[in-house]
């Protein structure tokens, strides 16, 4: 595919939308993350007015879902126009005058108004919600693969530890202190040999 579009519209084809793209990358990632604590803010005022009740919420995963996934929807909502402009940068069979970003912008709103330009954003929104409780999800798949990586690797971390801390002219001790590590290890004592 890639070989076709370079071989009938150029190596500039494979370019076509960068300015929206860019400009789009650079306002959704800091307005989702911008946009966060003010809506959570928002959304533990709304719940209740008692200082005490508002700091317990904040501490709740789904407000922490529901300010993630409103700010997600608002970036998305605010930088639609760029993602339009891009695609439609991108689409096949362009016509001469909208090869440009200011040629798209000048045709949608000639066609629909300033409002054609938010076309798509319902689904845009729902993506970014999606999006951002996935990364809550990825978080947390994380942070157990964080767990299980630490838990599997802790008995070499002790072995690693003898060694490193045992006299260097006792090989013989060192070799005993690993043995009786090495037992010790499936028992679940924890305890260094020698305590």
């Amino acid at each position: 595919m890639s070989a076709r579009i370079l071989r009938q519209e150029g190596l500039a084809s494979l370019t076509a939308g960068m300015a929206p793209s860019v400009a789009r990358g650079l306002l959704y990632g800091g307005l989702r993350l911008g946009l966060y604590a003010p809506t959570k803010r928002m959304l533990v005022a709304l719940q209740s007015t008692n200082p005490q009740h508002q700091q317990q919420a904040e501490q709740g995963l789904g407000l922490k879902i529901m300010a993630g996934s409103m700010s997600g929807c608002l970036a998305a909502a605010i930088t639609n126009p760029t993602e339009l402009l891009k695609t439609r940068l991108q689409a096949p069979n362009l016509k001469p005058e909208q090869t440009t970003t200011v040629g798209v912008l000048r045709a949608v709103v000639a066609a629909d108004g300033v409002q054609g330009l938010w076309r798509g954003a319902i689904p845009g929104m729902a993506r970014a919600a999606t999006l951002t409780v996935s990364l809550l999800a990825q978080l947390a798949s994380s942070m157990l693969t964080g767990l299980v990586t630490t838990t599997a690797a802790n008995p070499m971390d002790v072995v690693k530890t003898i060694m490193y801390t045992s006299n260097k002219n006792a090989p013989v001790a060192q070799e005993q202190q690993l043995a009786a590590a090495v037992a010790a290890a499936p028992a679940g004592g924890g305890a260094h040999p020698g305590e």
